[in-house]
């Protein structure tokens, strides 16, 4: 069979390499000849052209909730200003801000740039710290206690943006002066943000350029020009005709069947809104079955071809990788992947030609991969220094810990009512709310057939996980490592490799189970193995789909399904609940268009 990698075919997803240079606090861009803003006004500016320019303040004493969308993150001054001036006139009012940036400033730059503005120095100094990787595509920040969710989108904006739904009240179209960066001002940015845009929605701009007025009332936008910040003349306003939509009431009631890291990645999305949910976990505490081995990896699954996957996995490892490292739950960093199958060096080769930045991806030959690990020499293969080893258990009880628990408690049967829906439980306990979110793994499809609900195609596995105490022969690496099997370094006095996935109904940990693990590990090192008498071990399930993607999404109005995630739960599982949430919540989803569709659930519904 001919692999589909065995073609010249490479999404080149490198962004542009970081060109500024600094005069005085001012930073200027050496590609586009024109600085970022200016230095004695900038501020000013921001809240001139950009909040007075869109009337936000209105719209922030209205409103609970608001989406804002950007052209141009730049340094983050409009993001600040636009902070500022919500916890100055609501600050309970929840803020989804978008904004695009093709060539992302470093937080050092950041902060040189905002130093003459005394005023937001804490909040760019927390900006600074809540910045996501340099790495390209989509990244989700949550920020003040969850009153600011910012959706930053590294890349070019107009490729991004037509894959994007979304809906945004108000649009800041910033960016250098249009004369020299028509990369970005044109006919389809305007015919995408008119999309994009509620009716009613208020756009700004500090420019006044003819064509950027012409092509938004092409788009639909009834455009006035303005007076201009400081000594500039004109800018450009813009409102998009039509009746702006009633708020609808949020629900603000919710029950997460499972206490895995689906359901507490759930409840912490949840919290984030300001809603608290209750928990309902059949163990005697949160992460019983899978999420409490001792020790998970988080890593990203990079692809050739760039597709839904690839962009996925890259997008939940910098969501869960930020979280991990604010809960503390990290145990080692870094992960090398080695290549077991022949087209694995094709797939290596393509992706060092890919532009991947040096922090998520490199390239090593045999050699260096032995060196790295500390081991004899295998193959060549890619190390991922934002991978990291965690605790899985800990990292679980963190992000539901604002839930309410019940545990010992397994859900029966859930049924619709007029206003609501009931979870039945299994001690007969009937629990109302307005929203159900099932995050049971294994256990779904015995509770979508007590339910009458459908059924969805996928399979359910025993993995057994193997441990050893240190040390042994392999346990001098300080990195985890990838074979198609996998072996941690030393953790808490064991060193862990796993994993089996075994189909014909295992129930307890297996010495065939063990020898498995082993087997898995490259030849080279197998002779290195500690005793299969030694062995520890744990058993505990998983639900995967057919093409091992996630299923994530609304089975109804108001119930909702989060499962899928197999083995990559740890590092899917808190970007796709707070998805879930958004989706739940009717918010901006963060994911582009083709990725969210891939996550359908009625992808794996069973045909009748």
């Amino acid at each position: 069979m001919t692999s589909k990698y065995d073609d010249d075919t490479i999404a080149f997803v490198g962004l542009p390499e970081l060109a500024v240079t600094i005069e005085d606090d001012i930073i200027i861009s050496d590609v586009f000849d024109d600085i970022y803003f200016n230095r004695a006004q900038g501020l000013q500016e921001s809240e001139y052209v950009f909040c007075e320019g869109t009337k936000l303040a209105e719209l922030l004493r209205e409103r609970d909730h608001i989406t804002i969308a950007e052209t141009g993150f730049g340094t983050g001054l409009n993001f600040l200003s636009v902070q500022a001036l919500r916890n100055a006139i609501n600050p309970a009012c929840q803020i989804d801000y978008i904004s695009f940036e093709i060539c992302p400033l470093t937080a050092d730059i950041i902060t040189i740039a905002h130093r003459p503005y005394a005023s937001i120095h804490d909040a760019s100094s927390r900006l600074c710290k809540a910045l996501p990787p340099r790495w390209p595509g989509y990244h989700k920040v949550v920020m003040d206690e969850g009153a600011t969710h910012l959706h930053l989108y590294y890349g070019d904006a107009n490729k991004l943006m037509t894959d994007l739904s979304f809906t945004a009240d108000i649009w800041f179209l910033d960016g250098f002066n249009p004369a020299k960066n028509d990369s970005l001002w044109h006919e389809a940015l305007f015919a995408n943000i008119s999309r994009l845009s509620a009716d009613d929605a208020r756009l700004a701009t500090f420019t006044a350029a003819g064509f950027v007025k012409r092509g938004l009332i092409q788009a639909g936008f009834d455009v006035e020009m303005q007076k201009g910040f400081g000594k500039k003349r004109d800018m450009i306003t813009a409102h998009k005709a039509g009746n702006a939509m009633k708020t609808a009431t949020r629900p603000q009631s919710a029950i997460i069947i499972g206490g895995g890291i689906a359901g507490a990645s759930i409840a912490y999305a949840l919290h984030k809104r300001n809603i608290t949910p209750i928990i309902l976990e059949q163990g005697d505490t949160l992460a019983s079955g899978a999420s409490g081995n001792g020790a998970a990896m988080i890593s990203a699954r990079l692809r050739v071809l760039n597709d839904e996957a690839g962009r996925l996995s890259v997008a939940c490892l910098s969501y869960a990788r930020r979280i991990a490292e604010q809960a503390g739950v990290i145990l080692h960093e870094g992960a090398v992947t080695i290549n077991n199958r022949d087209k694995d060096q094709k797939r290596l080769d393509k992706l060092a030609q890919a532009g991947w930045p040096a922090d998520l991806f490199q390239a090593l030959d045999a050699n260096e991969v032995a060196s790295r690990l500390n081991l004899p020499e295998v193959k060549a293969g890619e190390y991922q220094p934002a991978s990291a080893v965690i605790n899985p258990a800990a990292f679980t009880n963190y992000m539901g810990q604002h839930a309410e628990i019940i545990t010992n408690c397994q859900a029966s049967k859930i049924t619709k009512t007029e206003q609501s829906y009931e979870v039945i439980t299994s001690t007969g306990q009937c629990l109302s709310a307005e929203m159900v979110f099932m995050a049971s793994g294994a256990d779904l499809p015995s509770l979508l057939a007590s339910s009458q609900l459908p059924e969805i195609q996928c399979q359910i596995s025993a993995g057994q996980v193997s441990y050893w105490p240190v040390p042994t022969q392999l346990s001098s690496t300080n990195l985890s490592v990838n074979y198609g099997g996998y072996m941690t370094p030393s953790i808490q006095g064991y060193q862990y490799f796993g994993a089996s996935f075994n189909r014909d109904g295992q129930t307890e940990v297996t010495q065939e189970g063990h020898l498995h693990n082993i087997e898995l590990l490259p030849e080279a090192w197998r002779k290195m193995a500690p005793d299969v008498k030694k062995a520890e071990g744990r058993l505990s399930y998983r639900l995967s789909t057919k093409d091992r993607m996630p299923l994530c999404g609304a089975l109804s109005d108001g119930l909702y399904l989060l499962c899928g995630l197999g083995a990559r739960g740890m590092t899917n599982g808190p970007l796709l609940g707070d998805m879930l949430v958004s989706t739940a919540l009717g918010y901006p989803i963060g994911l582009d268009d083709a990725t969210a569709k891939a996550l359908q659930v009625e992808n794996a519904f069973a045909k009748q």
